[in-house]
């Protein structure tokens, strides 16, 4: 351990370890908990979408019942007694739903397991499921079919027999249940485009160095002591372009600790930098630039004594010219001269900005991989050799191989299943919006037919109708739009946040994620508006 350190130790259950694994100040901070609480605020979302699309058909749909409540309240049934029995009709459909999705997700979750590279099982229903399951079912129960029960049942007998039915209140608040509901349909859809985008960012971004066509092994069993007469019969096989080894994985540096010392240093500063220990032909396998001095040779036997350091680490030591200058690592138990300075890479995933990196030569390392690069396109041939060749120097241990790409991507398996998930929970919020205000439509076209007829006997034209019709519910996607996007933005900001590097969040995301949730409304009520514009007026009034 360097010196001058100190080493905080903190309990956690162990049971806690997976979703709390960021700590500040000995507390935990988040982790993948993040993620899971993220997940269930876009499923809350997604039933919030569907109770408020219930709620507005269950209004419409009960306008055709009046004459029934109109029949009871004049038997006697007072207010309190339609409003029970509306709930409880709510509350036994909400219950067979809570029993067909339970089935759903026991057949889906192979897939949905399959899908995040979980293994996930469906809870038992011991006693703190099922209450929680009932909670839910209440709340659920409530939420949808609170206001079509008030709704319907306000009505006197003489208003329901005479059809004196107007909106009024009932009808704002529908409209502000619209306005609601594609408000967060459009945030979802723009959070599912911000998360691809991230995504895609992340996978094809720079980082530094070449992670194309590296594969890594493990250094172990008799590699260790025949490392280098491994190295000297893989680089003479087909397909092998160089061979090197590391002291850690260049995607996932871990260790971060020893602190650098060097002359003319603060003494009371305290550097700390991620040691990497190489052989000769590191730099030139990963692909690095020198920027400054030279890379590591076997011309200069004194290299095994000297470093190489990356751009961050010649501005967290504040050297003006670093080439030639004499700096100590690891306790003091290492002392040489920088002889080149290489580029920054990022030696983490995309969640940390850019660390600083020490490079020194140790060969005779007994832990570490061994990385090997092959030519492009004759990757498969090389591996049948490695693979001979490896039985040969270590035949009591398997040929198992990683390859630094698909190593890199897995460091984001997390947001990889919250796209998909997002993804998919958008899909299905607008699914859930649209046949709703088809249902709306539908119902407002019923309403106002024998205007519509009229409209069109005065001499107005289809494309007029259809405009005169639409305008209404392109009014309240608009209006949703506007509570939606500054919130969107907050949101995804705060994600975005998360990761060191990442997408602008550029105007044109959130036009994008508006124009679709605009067209998908256009689409929705579109056929409902041109059968309405094409009815005979003749027969609507004649009907009237």
């Amino acid at each position: 351990m360097p010196p001058n350190t100190t080493l905080e130790l903190g309990v956690q259950r162990y049971g806690d370890n997976y979703l709390y694994g960021d700590f500040e100040n000995g507390k935990p901070t988040g982790g993948r908990i993040i993620y899971t609480r993220s997940l269930g605020i876009v499923a809350l979302f997604v039933l919030l979408i569907a109770s408020i699309n219930f709620m507005n058909l269950a209004a419409v749909r009960s306008l055709k019942r009046i004459r029934e409540i109109g029949v009871r309240r004049t038997a006697g049934a007072t207010r309190f007694n339609l409003v029970v029995q509306l709930l409880l009709e709510t509350f036994f459909l909400v219950l067979a739903s809570m029993i067909v999705s339970y089935l759903v997700v026991w057949f889906a979750l192979p897939w949905f397991s399959q899908m995040t590279s979980k293994h996930i099982v469906l809870p038992a229903l011991t006693v703190s499921i099922v209450s929680k399951l009932l909670v839910l079912l209440l709340a659920v129960s409530l939420a949808s079919g609170l206001y079509p029960a008030l709704f319907l049942s306000r009505f006197s007998p003489v208003q329901a027999f005479k059809g004196l039915l107007k909106g009024g209140r009932a009808g704002g608040f529908r409209r502000t249940l619209v306005i609601a509901q594609f408000a967060l349909s459009t945030l979802l859809i723009i959070a599912s485009l911000v998360v691809t985008l991230q995504m895609s960012f992340i996978q094809n971004r720079d980082n530094g160095y070449d992670r194309s066509n590296i594969l890594y092994i493990k250094l172990e069993g008799q590699l260790i002591k025949n490392y280098k007469t491994f190295k000297k019969e893989v680089e003479r096989l087909p397909g092998i372009q160089f061979i090197d080894r590391s002291s850690q994985t260049p995607h996932e540096m871990a260790f971060m600790g020893p602190f650098v010392s060097w002359q003319g240093m603060d003494p009371n500063s305290r550097v700390s930098v991620v040691p990497n220990s190489v052989g000769f032909d590191y730099v030139k396998l990963l692909g690095l630039k020198v920027v400054q001095g030279r890379d590591f040779s076997y011309d200069f036997p004194a290299d095994t004594t000297n470093f190489l350091v990356t751009e961050s680490a010649v501005k967290q030591l504040g050297l003006q010219n670093p080439v030639g200058q004499t700096i100590t690592i690891y306790g003091g138990s290492k002392t040489g001269q920088i002889v080149g300075v290489v580029n920054d890479y990022n030696v983490r995933s995309l969640h940390q900005s850019i660390l600083p990196v020490v490079i020194d030569i140790k060969e005779n390392l007994n832990f570490g991989t061994i990385l090997i690069r092959t030519e492009p396109g004759r990757t498969a041939e090389a591996l049948e050799g490695l693979q001979k060749l490896y039985r040969t120097f270590n035949p009591g241990y398997a040929f198992r191989y990683s390859f630094l790409n698909d190593e890199y991507k897995q460091l984001y398996t997390d947001e990889q299943s919250i796209q998909l998930l997002s993804n998919t929970f958008g899909a299905l919020s607008i699914v859930i919006s649209c046949f709703g205000l088809l249902g709306l439509a539908m119902f407002s076209a019923e309403q106002r037919v024998k205007e519509m007829s009229i409209r069109k006997t005065l001499g107005a034209s289809v494309t007029q109708l259809v405009t005169l019709f639409s305008m209404e519910f392109i009014k309240l996607i608009a209006i949703a739009l506007l509570f939606a996007m500054p919130a969107t933005w907050v949101i995804m900001n705060l994600w975005l946040q998360v990761f060191a590097y990442h997408i602008p969040l550029s105007w044109w995301i959130f036009a994008a994620g508006g124009l679709a949730a605009m067209a998908l409304t256009l689409l929705t009520i579109g056929a409902q508006a041109v059968k309405t514009a094409y009815a005979n007026p003749a027969r609507t009034l004649r009907a009237e």
